[in-house]
């Protein structure tokens, strides 16, 4: 019997427009034009845009760390202190995400045009057409959610510009505060791109490995040793496309888990500090807590659907009638062999080589958030 199919994506017939779309990158590369790290064309008018606003980031966020020293946590409320330092160590990890696969942006380049290819030379294959439209969908959806959380960042902490805090100059106040959403939009737009890039791809790999399982099973099922060999090939490119994808992501998936810790930990904190208070922002702050939950989870839950979907392929082998001709040619017994041993072996997507990204280290990272708020709130208490 076959294996039975796995989806990690709803169904999206309601959505009748996503089928005119026939790449399902096409979100992504709209996104990497306007604020993502593949796309540099200095003639664009994009590309001179991008540059602008990575410069007034960068120098927005130089001036709020300067100014941050200067301020006496015993002259600001509280949750205006905490709010300071949310945006220190939250713009440094969301940069540095997009920094990290910038620095990379050659190898990904690679691995996307060469999904690309795959997805157009088949592009109406069933398979290819249902998710499709489910990861474009998703993609949308991820960036709507991703943005909205950042714009209830930017109204949650409106008032706590270091830059204000740090000036007697009503005018300079007036600009830093003006300037503050923007620069919040910024800084969680570079981490959008980011991780839209990254599960975007993973899915469509997931999607890849999946036609390969079925494509196998047919080639065997027939005894079609040109489909067969065909099939051997792809395999082993798209292992290899995975392999390069994996280690191009390991440094990117480390800071994902930090910035994810530091985030949640942070919107904890801040929602116990509101409710003593009375403040009635805490209910922007419970959605940035949940959406930053569901983001860390969706990290561990692609990472294990890609594996599944690489180990799919031995069970499509296992389910086919190969068994019974694998006698008559030595070299496509040792092939299929060579598939069944590669397709046991699990990708193992790391962050930074220390730990596996799956959901269990994902639940590990709640729990280590629980203690460090636990932590945090004894020596808030004290």
């Amino acid at each position: 019997m076959p294996a039975a199919r796995v989806d990690c994506l709803p169904n999206c017939r309601s959505f009748s427009f996503l089928g005119h779309f026939r790449d399902p990158f096409a979100f992504q590369k709209l996104l990497d034009r306007c604020i993502g790290f593949i796309h540099w064309d200095t003639e664009s008018a994009f590309t001179r845009v991008k540059i602008l606003l990575l410069v007034f980031t960068g120098t927005y966020y130089t001036l709020s760390c300067l100014c941050l020293t200067r301020i006496d946590p015993a002259e600001v409320p509280l949750d205006h202190f905490f709010g300071m330092w949310f945006l220190v160590g939250g713009g440094c990890s969301c940069f540095s995400q997009w920094y990290v696969l910038a620095i990379e942006r050659r190898h990904l380049a690679k691995v996307i045009g060469f999904l690309t290819n795959l997805q157009q030379n088949g592009i109406d294959h069933p398979t290819r057409v249902r998710q499709r439209s489910r990861i474009v969908l998703y993609s949308i959806v991820h960036w709507t959610t991703n943005v909205s959380q950042t714009a209830v960042w930017a109204v949650t902490l409106l008032f706590t510009s270091s830059i204000a805090h740090a000036t007697s100059n009503s005018y300079l106040q007036m600009l830093a505060y003006i300037f503050f959403p923007l620069e919040i939009m910024l800084i969680g737009m570079t981490a959008n791109v980011s991780q839209i890039n990254t599960f975007t791809t993973l899915l469509v790999f997931a999607v890849e490995f999946e036609i390969l399982g079925e494509d196998f099973r047919q080639a065997l099922d027939k005894w079609n040793v040109v489909d067969m060999k065909t099939c051997v090939r792809r395999h082993q490119k798209l292992l290899e496309m995975v392999m390069l994808f994996r280690d191009k992501l390991k440094l990117y998936l480390l800071l994902s888990l930090q910035i994810y810790f530091f985030s949640i930990t942070f919107c904890c904190v801040m929602l116990v500090i509101q409710l003593k208070t009375g403040d009635n922002q805490m209910f922007y702050t419970l959605i940035n807590l949940t959406t930053a939950l569901l983001c860390l989870l969706l990290f561990g839950l692609f990472c294990d659907y890609l594996d599944l979907k690489v180990a799919e392929i031995s069970d499509q082998v296992f389910g086919s009638k190969w068994s019974e001709r694998i006698s008559r040619d030595r070299s496509m017994k040792r092939n299929l062999l060579m598939i069944l041993m590669r397709s046991q072996k699990k990708i193992k997507f790391t962050c930074g080589d220390i730990y596996a990204m799956s959901i269990v280290t994902c639940m590990n990272v709640i729990n280590m958030c629980y203690s460090a708020f636990t932590l945090l709130m004894n020596m808030v208490q004290d």
